[in-house]
């Protein structure tokens, strides 16, 4: 669990709890303590927000930092971060602040969809958060704690969300594509060719980003972009329109052309049929017959 692998990194033996917000990509803490912790993170940028106005100060690779109230500060994968106290203490008025861990292959992914694939460093530089960014952190917060259908896939979108914004707001090492509409289209093309290739087989999303070597978010609202269609939504045409050839050339029954172009059940692709021909399979063909 990312909660017990991240804290007890950060102290050893037991520590008050703490409330946690997290996905696969990211953990958001709510602690109302500071504790004396030395420790780095191969994987992880992790992202302090301060809200009061007394709070020990930030060592990140030997150099110190003040950190004002309504102000924040990253430090990156490998960088030594410490505070200076020597035991457990309340923060201000016991009020909670707020600590993101966010895994690197999250800003690795984005180096790719935004700019050119080097990796991101942050600078060590205090800033103030903005709007959109505490909107995001208490949507993934509310989102967590309520636990709607749906709610895995929400936090996912909202940690691209996240991870681009925190790139948008503090300075750091990234260059942007400057044509990435370009980029992209040529990765698409790979996708809807394998569509094509596999089009009686079972895609998950995850396989198409893989090939077209993007975020599930950017790849879904590109795909859309380019295609005026979902994914699910390209994949089910190229199978009906697989269908259709089959249905005409009247040596498959339904029940076969339903296998073929890989729907689960003949009731499904007849229903899908219809609704994107108009006919059920077996009145189109009988329609060919006039």
């Amino acid at each position: 669990m990312l909660y017990e692998k991240i804290v007890g990194h950060i102290v050893k033996g037991p520590i008050p709890p703490v409330p946690y917000y997290s996905n696969d990509l990211i953990l958001l803490l709510r602690p109302n303590y500071f504790i004396n912790a030395k420790a780095t993170f191969k994987d992880y940028y992790h992202l302090t927000i301060l809200f009061q106005d007394k709070a020990p100060s930030l060592i990140i690779d030997g150099k110190s930092f003040s950190i004002p109230p309504q102000s924040s500060i990253i430090v990156n994968p490998g960088q030594m971060a410490e505070s200076s106290l020597e035991n457990i203490v309340l923060s201000q008025e016991n009020k909670e602040y707020t600590v993101v861990f966010l895994d690197k292959r999250l800003f690795n992914q984005l180096s790719t969809d935004i700019g050119k694939g080097q990796g991101i460093t942050f600078d060590n530089t205090v800033t103030l958060p903005n709007q959109f960014l505490s909107r995001l952190l208490q949507t993934f917060m509310f989102e967590h704690a309520l636990k709607q259908p749906g709610y895995q896939l929400m936090l996912d979108t909202i940690s691209y969300q996240l991870g681009t914004q925190i790139i948008r707001s503090i300075p750091n090492n990234l260059v942007f594509n400057t044509s990435p509409e370009y980029k992209a289209s040529k990765e698409i093309k790979k996708v809807i060719d394998y569509m094509h290739e596999h089009n009686n087989e079972k895609l998950l999303l995850n396989d198409l980003c893989n090939i077209a070597h993007l975020s599930p978010y950017y790849f879904i609202k590109i795909f859309k972009s380019q295609t005026g269609k979902t994914p699910r939504e390209y994949y089910i045409d190229i199978k009906l329109e697989k269908a259709r050839r089959l249905l005409r050339d009247r040596s498959f029954s339904v029940a076969e052309v339903a296998y073929m172009v890989g729907f689960s059940s003949q009731s499904y692709f007849s229903s899908a049929f219809k609704k994107k021909i108009g006919y059920t399979p077996l009145e189109y063909q009988k329609h060919l017959n006039i």
